[in-house]
């Protein structure tokens, strides 16, 4: 008999010797697959059509652990068979892909997907479909187990074509270069062996293709295809392995992502990483990699290998909703902007990634020092959602600040809002234990005011010209840009390391020496109570006293006050810079430029209401209106706030008294 055969595209056709009764037509039909799973070849096909003659199927173990590695829909098909049973197969699942034009059904058995034995439920399985359900080629059905007669944790996996409907595992096919080779296999007629030279064992690793007609030729692990930069590398890395001939639309559709829990070795330098959520981890010894991911390594590789500059492609940073499990306290992470959240409960995880726990696992093993590894804040700006309150937050510098409106929102972090969704969802008690203060060294800035603060031990200090940004080491691409008013809650400073150290010393990198450029290290002023070590010492005696208390003081006719004055009240007047910002009052002078009263637009001294360089019974009649007054009221002002507390009351009185009926000079 002739037959015509169209040989599909990848990895040599991988056809099939049709094994009916009767003998089928000699006609073809063609079904796209994918890998059932990831790992490797632990068991081959045994030569026969049925199973209970032979081993008609393969095994395809992972690592030694429950659940194991997922386990995917070969086709689209509807589910058949669903069932636990006590011996043999365990948990299994049957999919029957259809009648593919020859008049059979093609089948695919997926066996041992659980963890323990009992007849007639499936409450020890690890099943993630229902029966009678409707798949789709890569749909995750469940996990590899070890449930009905295993010695370890796999997947049995079958191919069988004969009339439907499913009736048991005979029939049966090598599945392996239908898995291993290519993303199509063929149901042929009786009489055509098995393509040779095809990719061999662990689903489709190590398959070498040339796309047309644009030459570019790959090598496929995880899924996913990896592009040689030339033929040398090629040839180099895989020396004498042939090379098949797929069309570009096949190539440009193939993922570009490996699965979760790929096993890559770099040739370079030997290092073995693994793939989560599309991002690389160095494995940083054997036991590592047996414990975690391959029992039988080296005796077995479960790793593919690729050229340095491949490996150095894939991502550091795992992609937003990975979940990753601690294997030394199983605690469960999920990774949002590159920074790692836990996740508290089972229900947490239920609600926001993994509805089916703990029948699905949805998440990948790793070790403690990678865990430990992964930054416990995400990257500048990304945005998460409070789904307690809906309320969107952007994070800078490890801190939260809450975006007042949609129109914030819409104008500077996500402008196709609300048509596309930018922000991640997170439960709210994760939100409520971020930082409201940045990390040292986060620059920031509000649109409309052209000040850039540096964060520095929680307060923002205001960095006066570029000039000492540049001197200071700063970036300006590492600016962010907040709305009119976000910064209000921080406490602010005035910039007072203008005079530096060597390059690169910052205002606020309290273990270099001598910020201030005062000859005194800044652990030396702290430790004896000197007023700041962000002021040097002013009249250049190399020692600390009472004539560089205030290096501002305006006063020359006026003693200096006693030693030693608070830290950060530059101009001495017995009231702090951060607290004088705050009240709108002046962190730098303590005497009025004038002798007028009420002609300036900046109070100079705090007690002195209307500024005429005495503290009297005019100032307190001003600080009466404002009695019994706080934040929240209408005509609150903070000038009258003495202590800070928010309120204008008897606290601040006891703070006025002292100064009454004195001058400031």
């Amino acid at each position: 008999m002739n037959l015509r055969i169209a040989l599909v595209t990848c990895v040599a056709v991988a056809t099939m010797v049709l094994m009916v009764s009767p003998a089928p037509r000699p006609v073809q039909a063609a079904i796209t697959t994918v890998a059932p799973t990831s790992g490797w070849l632990t068991q081959g096909f045994g030569g026969c059509a049925v199973q209970s003659q032979c081993h008609a199927a393969v095994d395809i173990a992972g690592p030694n652990v429950l659940p194991g590695n997922p386990v995917y829909a070969m086709a689209s098909g509807v589910v058949v068979r669903r069932v636990m049973e006590n011996g043999s197969y365990g948990c299994y699942l049957v999919i029957d892909h259809g009648d593919q034009g020859t008049g059979q059904n093609v089948f695919s058995l997926y066996s041992h997907m659980g963890w323990e034995d009992a007849p007639d439920h499936t409450a020890g399985c690890y099943f993630n479909v229902a029966l009678g359900q409707s798949v789709t080629r890569g749909q995750k059905i469940g996990n590899q187990g070890d449930a009905g007669r295993a010695t370890g944790v796999h997947l049995h996996f079958g191919v069988y074509v004969y009339p439907g409907p499913w009736s048991g595992a005979h029939h049966a096919f090598n599945p392996t270069a239908c898995i291993g080779a290519t993303s199509t296999y063929m149901a042929l007629a009786p009489g055509t062996p098995c393509g040779a030279d095809t990719c061999a064992r662990a689903v489709a690793d190590w398959c070498l293709f040339r796309a047309t007609p644009s030459g570019r030729s790959f090598v496929l692990f995880g899924g996913a295809k990896f592009q040689f930069p030339d033929s040398a590398t090629l040839s180099a890395t895989y020396p004498g392995r042939p090379v098949w001939t797929v069309s570009d639309t096949y190539a440009n559709s193939l993922p570009n992502v490996p699965r979760n829990g790929t096993l890559l070795r770099d040739e370079s330098d030997g290092r073995i990483y693994v793939i989560l959520g599309g991002a690389r981890f160095h494995i940083p010894d054997e036991t590592t990699l047996r414990t975690v991911y391959c029992p039988p390594y080296p005796v077995i590789s479960c790793h593919g290998k690729l050229w340095h500059a491949a490996i150095a492609t894939i991502p550091v940073t795992p992609a937003n909703r990975t979940l990753v499990r601690d294997v030394s306290d199983g605690g469960i992470y999920v990774i949002l902007g590159g920074g790692k959240f836990r996740v508290p409960d089972v229900a947490t995880l239920r609600n926001f990634y993994c509805p089916s726990f703990p029948e699905g696992d949805c998440y990948t093993n790793l070790w403690h020092a990678a865990i430990v590894e992964i930054p416990n804040s995400p990257r500048d700006g990304i945005l998460l959602r409070d789904t307690s309150d809906s309320r969107t937050y952007v994070v800078f510098g490890g801190a939260r600040f809450r975006i007042p409106d949609d129109t914030t929102l819409k104008a500077m972090y996500c402008p196709t809002y609300p048509q596309q969704t930018c922000s991640q969802n997170i439960w709210h008690s994760a939100i409520t234990a971020m930082s409201s203060v940045p990390v040292n060294d986060t620059l920031l800035k509000e649109t409309g005011n052209p000040a850039v603060f540096a964060a520095c031990q929680g307060i923002r200090w205001w960095i006066p010209n570029p000039t000492v940004f540049s001197q200071l080491g700063y970036s300006w691409s590492k600016v962010r840009l907040l709305w009119s008013g976000a910064l209000t809650p921080i406490p602010v400073e005035a910039n007072t390391d203008v005079t530096l150290a060597p390059p690169g010393d910052r205002q606020c990198d309290r273990m270099d020496l001598d910020d201030d450029n005062d000859s005194f290290s800044d652990a030396a002023e702290m430790a004896i109570h000197f007023t700041n070590p962000l002021l040097r010492d002013t009249d250049g005696d190399s020692r600390l006293d009472n004539a560089d208390n205030c290096p501002n003081w305006s006063n020359s006719g006026q003693g200096l006050p006693a030693w030693p004055v608070a830290a950060g009240d530059s101009d001495c007047d017995g009231f702090s810079s951060v607290r004088e910002v705050s009240m709108g009052t002046s962190p730098s002078r303590q005497c009025p430029a004038t002798p007028e009263a009420n002609d300036e637009a900046i109070d100079s001294w705090p007690t002195d209401m209307d500024d005429s360089g005495t503290t009297n019974d005019a100032d307190m009649l001003l600080m009466e209106r404002s009695m019994n007054l706080q934040s929240s009221d209408l005509g609150f002002n903070p000038r009258f706030d003495l202590n800070g507390d928010g309120k204008v009351n008897s606290g601040d009185l006891v703070l006025f008294a002292p100064y009454k009926n004195r001058s400031c000079s």
